[in-house]
Parts: C-alpha cells; sequence; structure tokens
C-alpha cells in the first residue's frame, strides 16, 4: 500500500537528543557501502578516456555563483550578457546576490529583442539592451555567454571582443563542444534553418587560451529545455561528428590583464 512505505523523514523534535537517532549508522555497513559505492562510480568515471570528459554535469547557468565570488560590497558589479535574450540570467541573478549589491547588466541582443526588453524592464535601471557590443574603453567583471556563440560566425572575434573588457571570469554555457571534430550544421526552427557552429572541446580551450584566458572549470551542461537525449539527436550522424554532452565553461585570466 502506498501509505506503507518508508518515510525518509520522520517527526518534529526540537532537537538530536529528542529525535533519538541511531548514532552508530555511519558507522556501519549500509552506510559505508553506499558511500563506497559512490566513490567507486566517481573513480571509474574519472578514469574512463579524456573522450567523454567532462564527467560533472551541470543544469543550471553558473552565473550567479561566479557573480557571487565576484561581488564586492560598495562597487558596482558589471555583467555583460552576450545573447541573453530577454534578461532570462538577470532576472535569477538580481535575486540571488546580497541585498543592496549594485548591479549593471548589459545584453547584448538583436534589434528586436532589445525593443521588447526595453519596454519589460524599462523601470529597472540595473538592466539595458543594446544591439551592438559595447565599446571605448567598456570593462566588464564578468562576460557571460549562454546558449548563443555557436550561432556566431566569426566568434574569435567576439571572443576576442569579450576579452578586451578583461572580466575577471569568462563563462560559456551550453556550449556544444565535446570530443567530436569541430564542424558547422544547419539548425531546424519551425521549417527555418539557422548555421550551428560545433566545436571540438580541446581546440576551443586552446583557442580561448590564445587569448589569454585559461580554463578555471569545464563541466557537462544539461540543457532542460531538450526533452530529447543529445545521443538521439546526434545519431544521424557520423562517429565522427557526434556530441555525447555539451559543456559549460569558466575561463579566467591566465596573468592579471
Amino acid at each position: 500500500m502506498p501509505g506503507d512505505r518508508m518515510k525518509i523523514w520522520d517527526g518534529v523534535y526540537g532537537s538530536f537528543a529528542e529525535a533519538q537517532a541511531d548514532a552508530s549508522v555511519f558507522d556501519e555497513d549500509i552506510w559505508l557501502g553506499k558511500v563506497t559505492e559512490r566513490a567507486r562510480a566517481a573513480l571509474d568515471a574519472s578514469r574512463v578516456a579524456a573522450t567523454v570528459a567532462p564527467v560533472a554535469e551541470t543544469r543550471e547557468y553558473a552565473l550567479p555563483i561566479v557573480a557571487a565570488m565576484a561581488a564586492e560590497p560598495g562597487k558596482t558589479l558589471r555583467i555583460l550578457d552576450f545573447g541573453g535574450g530577454l534578461a532570462t540570467s538577470f532576472v535569477p541573478l538580481a535575486k540571488m546576490l546580497p541585498e543592496g549589491q549594485s548591479l549593471e547588466f548589459v545584453v547584448v541582443e538583436k534589434d528586436a529583442v532589445c525593443v521588447r526588453g526595453a519596454e519589460l524592464f524599462g523601470d529597472d535601471a540595473r538592466v539595458r539592451f543594446q544591439s551592438d557590443l559595447p565599446v571605448d574603453g567598456a570593462r566588464f567583471d564578468i562576460v557571460h555567454c549562454g546558449s548563443s556563440l555557436h550561432y556566431v560566425d566569426d566568434w574569435q572575434d567576439v571572443m576576442r571582443k569579450f576579452i578586451d573588457y578583461r572580466p575577471q571570469a569568462l563563462v560559456i554555457a551550453d556550449l556544444p563542444a565535446a570530443d567530436n571534430a569541430s564542424f558547422v550544421t544547419a539548425q531546424s526552427f519551425y521549417g527555418k534553418r539557422i548555421p550551428v557552429r560545433f566545436w571540438n572541446l580541446d581546440a576551443f580551450v586552446a583557442s580561448v587560451a590564445e587569448m589569454g584566458y585559461a580554463l578555471a572549470f569545464k563541466a557537462r551542461y544539461r540543457n532542460p529545455a531538450l526533452d530529447l537525449s543529445l545521443e538521439t539527436e546526434m545519431s544521424h550522424f557520423d562517429e565522427a561528428h557526434q556530441l555525447g554532452y555539451f559543456a559549460q565553461l569558466i575561463f579566467r585570466p591566465a596573468s592579471n590583464p
């Protein structure tokens, strides 16, 4: 019966003593067996050939965590979000940062998106939309590029412009880059075709390193909007051009900018 299922949490108490816990649980075979299984699984995954790295997986953009680490009391935190849509990253970020944190959030998008963004956020001075990358010595603490760089043809030029802002962190999320060969394909979108670039992950990291930014973090990224498995979506490509995962990467200056 459903009601007979063992409860994970049971009771409301004011102290550990009242809960009458079994103090030996953490020393017994069941607990030790569970943690051993997890450790062995993690070790086994880490020993798999580098062609399936990175092992860790993320399901959310890392931007809020990076922003929290970069924020300083009394200083305006400046973030550039390239291809940021209607500031969907700004909304949760603003709630996660400490109350009173000064924030300047610049979204670079297509003209039509900028018009709609200005309508939605017109009374919020913290966020603004523009169709061109800022120039004239602009500086940003963080440059974020989520689910967008693969739509850029001259992506290396755009990356150089990002690095000209001398950010503390460059966050690239939902990047189609794995152990595959680099190539361009066409994405189907409601009867339209959009050019998309897929990278070899090592080659992408090496290109950014040549620009003076070193990889500080890498993880697989699972886009919650992708209902079908990536394996299914890529199955019609030859093996050299199949991606087993997308990536989320954080780069930092290789030396002080």
